[in-house]
């Protein structure tokens, strides 16, 4: 039985793949859990590479109380 990780990483990676939106998935990681989210992204970037992407770069996301 998949982890909800895994679930989230599927439902991401089948919505890419058939060019379809999906439902969040906050519903299986909770809207608050990072570390979660970053093992999604995880996931998802390394089944992208294994299918022949490239990873070119990277975003970061910078916040402040202002």
């Amino acid at each position: 039985m998949p982890s909800p990780v895994e679930e989230a990483a599927d439902r991401l990676i089948t919505a890419f793949a058939n060019r379809e939106p999906c439902s969040p998935v906050r519903d299986l990681i909770g809207p608050s859990d990072v570390a979660a989210a970053y093992d999604v992204q995880q996931i998802v970037t390394a089944h992208r590479v294994a299918g022949g992407a490239g990873i070119i770069g990277r975003k970061i996301g910078l916040t402040s109380k202002a």
